[in-house]
């Protein structure tokens, strides 16, 4: 085996992203909201400003909708999302963010542009620009076979 093959193309994906997420739920918990997991982030991600309903969200996430009922359900609970009439169908209902879930979702936001920044610094820019392109090309042509991915 070569050097370049040591290292599993997993381990090269899932490393980092691992230290992302970590940065992301540190940065939560510092900030007061240390009930928010990893976990939540599916749901939270799939949100924006006009809402979204949790079928959407579940796709989106390529989870079952009833592990992203469970998610929302959470969240709703600890009131970082709500519900309010679909405006498009008065029988279904969207998953709002509250303030308080408009807040971690900044701050994730926020702490992502940071990991990003630090990664370019690191690597320099052109190479954080030629991995963002990589990395978009195989996200798009790579689909999970497990829906609670």
């Amino acid at each position: 085996m070569n050097s370049r093959d040591s290292i599993p193309i997993g381990s090269l994906l899932l490393t980092p992203a691992i230290a992302a997420i970590d940065r992301v739920n540190d940065a939560l918990t510092e900030s007061g909201f240390a009930d928010i997991r990893p976990a939540h982030a599916r749901a939270l991600r799939y949100i924006d400003d006009r809402g979204a309903r949790i079928t959407e969200m579940a796709e989106a996430a390529h989870m079952t909708k009833q592990s992203m009922s469970n998610l929302v359900a959470y969240l709703v609970a600890n009131d970082y999302l709500d519900f309010e009439p679909d405006p498009e169908d008065q029988r279904a209902k969207r998953v709002v963010l509250t303030s308080k879930g408009k807040k971690v979702q900044e701050l994730a936001s926020q702490t992502m542009k940071t990991v990003e920044a630090d990664w370019s610094q690191s690597i320099g820019e052109d190479q954080m620009q030629a991995l963002r392109t990589l990395l978009e090309l195989l996200f798009a042509n790579v689909k999970p076979a497990r829906e609670d991915l």
